[in-house]
Order: C-alpha cells, then structure tokens, then sequence
C-alpha cells in the first residue's frame, strides 16, 4: 500500500512538472510527421495548468486501477516496388478512421497527405485524435499518425466508407505561355546626320518593341513522381523593324567614318562610299535618304530533370472523390489516374505551405541579329540596285548547363506565388556575315579592288544566361492551373548586328572579326496554363 502511494505522488509531481513546464516555455505538444506537410498546419494549443491537472489525474487513476501498459503499432515495413504487378501491400493493422470525401483541395488541410506509388500502394489513415481525457496520449497517436510515404488503396473514385482515395498520379504534365517581351538596349549607333530625325538618326530607332512570343513544355514524371524529365521550346520572333531618314541631296553625312578606307567605282573611277553618300563623287549628287533595318529572333530548346522539394520529396495526386477528371468532373484522361500540381502533395515536404522545385538541364539558345543600312544614291524614288548597302548578320548559337529552381507558396486554397530563375554557362558559336556594296559591286580597299568587303568569320566564347521569374499561379481544378507573371532574361558574351559595324577598314581580315562581347535584355509579361505540373 506504501509502495502505491509513493509510486502515485511520483508521478502525479512529474506529470505536474511537465504541464507547468508547457505553460511556462509555451510549447506544443508532438507534431505527426504527416503534418508538416499541411498547408494549413493543425494549431497546437499550449496545456492550461487546468488541463495538466485533470491529466495529472487520469494518470494516477490508471495506474491505481493497474491499467495496462500502452501497446504502440508496429513498424510498416516498406513496399516493394520491383514489379507494377504485385498485389497492393497492406498496412500495418493499427486503428483507422474514415476519411471525408474531398473533391478539391489544392491546400490540404488536414492530415491525410499520403501518396500512390505507381501501381504499388498500402492504405492506413491517421487515428482520430480524440477528446480530452480519453486515455489516448499525444505520442500514441504521432507514432501511429500516416507519414505521407504511405498510401491509400489507389482506388481512383470514393470507398463504401464514403473515405477519399488517393489515385496513382497521372505521369504527364506540361503547359504553354504568352509571352509579351520587349528588348532592353543602349543609346545605339549613329547612322547619319542631315535627316529628318536630326542628330537622333541611331539604331536604337530599330530595337524591338513589345511583341508577342511563347514557349510550350511537355514531361513525364520519373520513379513514381520523384523526378521529372521535361523539353520546353521557346520562339519570340518580333518581326522587321524598319526606318527611313529623309533629307536634301548633299546634305546627308554618313556617320560611319569607315567608309572613307573603301571605294566604289560608278563608271568616273573608283571614288570613296563616304563621298559617294555625301554629293562629293563625280557620280552621285548624293544619299536623299537613308533607311536602317533590322530583323531579330530568338528561339531555343531546353531538357531539364527536376526534382520536387527537398529530401528526396516526390510529387503525389490530390485525394478525393473526382481527382482523376481535368476539369472536377468527366473529362478523364488518366483512367483512374489523380492530378498534382505545384502545390499539390509531396512526400517528405520541405514545409506545410512552400514547395521546391530545382532542376538540372541543357539548353541551347540561338539568337539571329541582322541589319541593314541602305543609302539612297542613284536619284530614283525607291531603293534600286545602284544605290548602296551595308549588311550585317550575325547567328549566336548558345549549348552548354543550367542550373534553376522555383519556390512555390500557397496563399489560399487556389492561389501560389511563384518565385523562380535558371543561370547558366554555355559555349556561344557566334557567326558573323558583312557585306558592302551595291546589288550588282562590292566595295573594296582603297587601291586594291580584289579585296572586297563581303566577309564571314566565326567564333567561340564564353556566354551566360540568368532568368528570373515571378508570378502567381490559379488552380481551376486539380489538373489546370492558370499563370501569370513577369520575366527577365539576360545574356551576355554573344554577337549582336549593331556592335559589328567595322571601325575600321584597315585590311579585310580586321574589319571581318566577329566581336561577341555584347549582351541582350529580354524582359516582359507572360500569361498561359499549366497541366498537372
């Protein structure tokens, strides 16, 4: 009787202890595993000294009464993936409660976040929690809480119990955007004097305004929704630029002093391009106007492998009655296949409400820059094939690694930003063309008519590329998800039109060298669709 009484006081002061101890550093109790994976994690509420009393109590009452010591399920052993064939593995049999029918829920709140692996799943569902004063305690009911590495039955529609079933995810994913990009560049070069536009007559008149371009993707996920191998193509082709400076005969100057190193011959002799622009030449009364081109594309193709979250975390569809439709109900694509999504469930999530995506990939990127400037010298309206040209075409062609990742933060139960960039290092084989003179001559050295000007050179440089990418994403059902955002590109070490005009024309071989030390800022707005990323 001693013996009970001390073994009581011991632990109903320990018990005491524990519950003051709560109030005084306000910490919560246990955390199932399964929950850190909420969006909207389960508040735990600090213990009164009220409560910590009546547990004091109900301990000491089942250890008066010689209640037996609390069994704690035994381990689930892991299921065996070698074969899509095997029969669905079986969870260990500890307490299970039904699961409410959910037919949307991007955000899951609750702690039913488990997973399909391919074919192979095993069921189970957390134990109910319980009321105050059942006896059940909170360890009990963590350790026998699902971790969302385990799964329901894969059933694609609701059980007899009415529970929501998690589907296998269906393997596919993809999307497409809008793109409204505007190229970013400096002051640009002079072209000419004399004209309409007064000094202002540069190249920056040309630079692309915002137009309209787009990029598609498409994926399969890999090892049950662990990974993710995807190709994206991209195309922002804004079209010919073209402006025409206008002015009086001999009142136009060519800024390009280059052009006194090079001659023509009009039939008088050979004189120089300078002289034949300006009204100096025997042979022309000299340029009435001038007009600059310019025609510019971007497009590539990037494969990228991605991995979801941190740990080793794997994308999983959502559960609930409807999942495996595109658009909550019929529409089925996935023949009792579920859909996930940026926001959807992970196993072994790095947080309740963010998800993380990193990637590795290849990348090429090619980039065609071509100018033209054309000097109206014959006398006759219009650009004939007397009057003079100068061409520059220049084609980066950009391979090499990247490296990117996307953070994803639900806001809601529809809404997630997107946080996003890729940076690369790429090997750039830039190609340049020039080429002076009219449709029918070639310009050539002063004193050396067999070195014309139309050249080609080629090189290889050190080229980078950083994007970032900010946005918000809408989930109009488990499979569709609405975006929009802003993006910038940048990219340095390539070859554009402008900054290949030759200085000089000191010999052939220098005013044909291609310089790709120049950059490019593409930046602008996007909206598209995502499928069952």
């Amino acid at each position: 009787m001693k013996t009970n009484v001390l073994r009581n006081s011991a632990v109903a002061i320990g018990l005491g202890i524990i519950g003051a101890s709560g109030v005084a550093q306000a910490q919560s109790p246990y955390s199932a595993p399964s929950r850190w994976n909420n969006f909207r994690p389960v508040s735990e509420k600090t213990q009164s000294a009220g409560e910590a009393a009546i547990n004091v109590k109900n301990a000491a009452n089942q250890i008066k009464s010689n209640a037996a010591v609390e069994e704690l399920p035994a381990p689930i052993a892991a299921p065996d993936y070698s074969t899509h064939q095997s029969a669905p593995y079986q969870a260990a049999p500890y307490q299970t409660s039904p699961m409410p029918s959910a037919g949307f829920a991007p955000c899951e709140a609750n702690g039913y976040s488990t997973h399909s692996y391919s074919n192979h799943s095993y069921s189970g569902s957390p134990q109910s929690s319980g009321a105050c004063g059942s006896g059940v305690s909170a360890y009990s009911q963590a350790v026998s809480s699902n971790w969302d590495g385990t799964t329901y039955n894969g059933a694609s529609s609701c059980n007899a119990s009415g529970a929501g079933a998690r589907p296998a995810l269906f393997p596919y994913f993809g999307g497409a955007n809008l793109l409204f990009f505007t190229l970013e560049e400096g002051a640009g070069r002079q072209i000419a004097t004399g004209t309409n536009y007064g000094t202002g007559f540069n190249t920056s008149l040309v630079d692309p305004g915002y137009s309209t371009g787009f990029d598609i993707s498409a994926g399969r996920y890999l090892d049950n929704g662990r990974f993710g191998l995807g190709l994206t193509y991209l195309l922002w082709n804004p079209g010919e630029e073209q402006v025409i400076g206008s002015g009086a005969a001999g009142a136009i100057r060519a800024s390009m002093p280059q052009y006194r190193d090079v001659s023509l011959n009009f039939g008088s002799g050979p004189e120089t391009v300078y002289d034949q622009i300006d009204g100096a030449s025997v042979d022309s009364l000299g340029a009435t106007n001038v007009r600059v081109s310019r025609d510019l594309q971007f497009q590539g193709i990037e494969a990228n492998l991605y991995s979801f979250g941190l740990m080793g975390a794997q994308r999983a569809a959502y559960a609930g009655c409807g999942n495996g439709s595109v658009f909550g109900r019929g529409l089925g694509l996935g023949s009792g296949c579920g859909y996930g999504g940026a926001t959807g469930p992970l196993a072994r999530s790095s947080s309740g409400r963010v998800r993380v995506m990193t990637s590795h990939g290849f990348r090429w990127l090619q980039i065609d820059d071509s100018m033209e400037t054309a000097y109206n010298v014959d006398g006759a309206p219009g650009y004939q094939a007397q009057d003079i040209y100068d061409n520059v075409d220049v084609e980066n062609n950009l391979m090499g690694y990247q490296f990117g990742g996307m953070l994803n933060y639900c806001m809601g139960k529809r809404l997630n930003l997107n946080i996003g960039g890729k940076f690369g290092l790429y090997g750039n084989r830039a190609e340049l063309k020039h080429r002076l003179g009219t449709e029918t001559q070639l310009a050539y050295l002063n004193g050396d008519n067999t070195q014309t000007i139309d050249t080609t050179s080629t090189d290889t440089v050190l080229a980078t590329l950083g994007e970032l990418d900010l946005g918000l994403g809408y989930r109009i059902s488990n499979a569709w998800t609405i975006t929009g955002g802003y993006r910038v590109m940048g990219i340095t070490g390539v070859a554009s039109a402008d900054d290949n005009y030759p200085n000089y024309y000191s010999s052939v071989a220098a005013s044909g060298n291609i310089h790709a030390d120049d950059s490019y800022l593409l930046h602008g707005g996007y909206l598209g669709m995502q499928f069952n990323w």
